[in-house]
Order: C-alpha cells, then sequence, then structure tokens
C-alpha cells in the first residue's frame, strides 16, 4: 500500500465506484474506533482514493446512525479535493488528532461518535447512495493502541498506523490465555482468514455457529449461515481426518473426543471467508432397565455421564421389535428418563433384555 497523506473517522471496507465515474474510489483503509484513554474527539478513519480521477470530499458525507455528517477542512478556504492514488484523514476533533499525530495530513473535520461494541458506517453521496462502508463487532479487538486496519479484502487489529503503510498480519491478543482451545482471532486453521467469531470481511461472512456436544455415533449437522454473497461452495474440516463439501455439513463421529471443525467458504467474485467452532462427541454411558408401576411398564435410561446427551436418532430394541427416540430426547447429567411401553411398544413384559442402539448400528449393551 502507498505511505499515507490523510482522513479520520470510523468504519470498516467495501468499496464502490464513485458517482457515475469509474475510475474513481473511495476505500475506507484504517479506523480508530476506541484510543487510548478518553475517546471524546480522538476517534478517526482513514480513506484512499483508489480511482484515476479527484474526488471532491465536499460532495462526500459520513452515514452513522442514518444521519449524514458534512466533512469539512478545519482551515477556511482548504482544499477538499483529494487527490487519486491520494489518503486523508476524517477526524472527530481535527486540532486533537493533529496533537496526537503532528506529522500527518491532510486532515478533516466531521462530527461523529464510534461504537466500541460495534457499528456501520458508510461514505455516502448527497443521494444517499454508497461508495464504501465499514463495520466492526464488540470481538473485534481493535481497542487502545490499536485500530481497525484493511488488509487485502479483510480488517485486522492492529498497532495504529496513520501516516504509513497498514499492517500485514493481526496483532496477537494481550490478553494471558486468549490463544486458547475456544474460537479466537488466534487459530492453527490454515485459512488465511481470521475466525468469523470475529468479523472482519467486508464482502462475505460464513458462521458455524456454536459449539456444541454430541454423542459418539450419531450424525451431526450443522447448517451455516452466510451474509455477503447470494452462494458459494463450502469445505468441511471436522478434526477426525475427515471433510467434506456442500452447505450443510453432515459428520458422525465414531469416538469419543473433542475436535476442531473449520468452515472455509469461498463466494463469488473470489470472496473468501472462514469459520470454526468446537464439537465435543461423547461416549454414552447409561444403564437400561425395564420399570413398572403398578400396570405400567416403561424403559428406564439411566446417564452415569457428568454432561447432558442428545439421544435422539437412538433406537431401543427388545424381542425383535424396536423404537426410534424422537429428535432432541436430552438425558441430562446423571439423570434418567422413562420411556412408557405404551409409546415404545416392546415385549418388555415378557422378560426380553433391551438394547440401547447408537444411529450409527452400535449396541451399547443389554439391560440392567
Amino acid at each position: 500500500m502507498p505511505t499515507k497523506s490523510f482522513f479520520a473517522v470510523a468504519l470498516f471496507l467495501l468499496f464502490a465506484p464513485f458517482g457515475a465515474r469509474a475510475d474513481a474510489a473511495l476505500q475506507i483503509s484504517e479506523v480508530m474506533y476506541d484510543p487510548d484513554g478518553t475517546d471524546a474527539g480522538r476517534e478517526w478513519v482513514e480513506i484512499f482514493n483508489d480511482g484515476s480521477s479527484p474526488v471532491d470530499l465536499s460532495e462526500i458525507f459520513l452515514l452513522e446512525a442514518n444521519v449524514k455528517h458534512k466533512i469539512s477542512a478545519p482551515l477556511d478556504g482548504a482544499s477538499l479535493v483529494l487527490g487519486a492514488g491520494s489518503w486523508a484523514l476524517i477526524a472527530d476533533k481535527a486540532d486533537l488528532f493533529s496533537a496526537d499525530y503532528p506529522n500527518v495530513s491532510p486532515v478533516f473535520d466531521s462530527v461523529f461518535s464510534l461504537s466500541n461494541s460495534g457499528e456501520r458506517l458508510a461514505l455516502v453521496d448527497a443521494d444517499g447512495d454508497e461508495y464504501s462502508f465499514a463495520e466492526w463487532g464488540a470481538g473485534s479487538g481493535a481497542t487502545s493502541s490499536k485500530s481497525w486496519q484493511r488488509l487485502g479484502l479483510t480488517f485486522v487489529a492492529a498497532a495504529a498506523t496513520p501516516g504509513a503503510a497498514n499492517a500485514d498480519r493481526e496483532d496477537p491478543p494481550s490478553v494471558p490465555g486468549a490463544a486458547s482451545s475456544s474460537p479466537s482471532t488466534i487459530s492453527a486453521h490454515s485459512g488465511t482468514r481470521g475466525v468469523t467469531t470475529v468479523r472482519r470481511e467486508s464482502s462475505m461472512m460464513v458462521d458455524a455457529g456454536r459449539a456444541r456436544v454430541v454423542p459418539a455415533g450419531a450424525e451431526l449437522s450443522i447448517d451455516p449461515a452466510l451474509e455477503g454473497s447470494p452462494r458459494a461452495s463450502f469445505l468441511w474440516a471436522w478434526g477426525d481426518g475427515a471433510e467434506s463439501k456442500g452447505r450443510r455439513g453432515r459428520h458422525t463421529y465414531r469416538f469419543p473426543g473433542t475436535y476442531a471443525v473449520v468452515l472455509n467458504a469461498r463466494g463469488l467474485g473470489g470472496a473468501v471467508a472462514t469459520s470454526r467452532t468446537v464439537v465435543t462427541a461423547l461416549a454414552v454411558q447409561v444403564a437400561v432397565s425395564v420399570t413398572r408401576d403398578g400396570p405400567d411398564l416403561a424403559v428406564l435410561i439411566e446417564s452415569q455421564a457428568s454432561q447432558e446427551i442428545n439421544l435422539g436418532g437412538f433406537t431401543l430394541e427388545a424381542g425383535g421389535e424396536s423404537f426410534v427416540l424422537p429428535k432432541d430426547t436430552i438425558l441430562l447429567p446423571r439423570g434418567s428418563l422413562a420411556v412408557p411401553n405404551d409409546l415404545a411398544r416392546l415385549p418388555v413384559d415378557a422378560g426380553e433384555a433391551v438394547v440401547l442402539r447408537r444411529p450409527d448400528g452400535r449396541a451399547l449393551g443389554p439391560s440392567t
């Protein structure tokens, strides 16, 4: 990226042609939404004219919370024209920005107050047509001395660089233990983008969702969220050596364990996004017996585990008959559930043993 001149306020990325002139484009290159100390007046946004024609910033507005904020020069008569290939900053308070960064120019004024917990801003014309936008979430990590910086088609949190080239990678978290096994900005997956629990793709976002617990031997199904592209291809890495393609991820873990699941998506125009979640496959530790309450019989399933488990799709078998437990039949930790035999209709009154069978067909043992 070229060395910067400048322009300050807060955003995330995505640029578009400027008005009807296809040779002019504005893009958001850096955002300082949570400066060190008090935020008042010290928030800024850096922009870049990536086109081949000058852009008159007096015709451009910052759109925040559906309010268009005018961009102005701090000195009367100063030019608001941003040349092709030039950088500038828009600051909430130009004098405060210049005090913090005395060697950076040009600096322009606007009025805004950016949310540290996430929002969306845009560069628009008088008619509200959008040239570029920026957005971030509460977990984006651009706090104190870090800003939200463009890196290709993504944004990363790194030490602020007004007046210099953007960072070429994300700074590691400063919080001890941040690189844990849970989803975070730090991950051992092979994708070049961060996981989208931290939103950073301007053109596309994919999300495999929450961490999950699944019984070993039962099929896991994940339907991910996709934003920013009407269609995409999906590649799932399930963490146990298996992979699959297709939007809806389906996989069965044969053995208990904790697995990192990585979803890589590729959309139109080469847009890419990565999401990661964690799946824990549990051994099913239960005792199965027949219980009687007067004339009524039931199959009793008792948990011997410290975590709840979903027995949906498991089968109870006795005397050549079977009953499939419905979806989301949850057995609580160290808990029990009784399946009335007028529902199961198993020949248990004849003293038959009852077997609980996993969805993949493996028997878990006869009744006790």
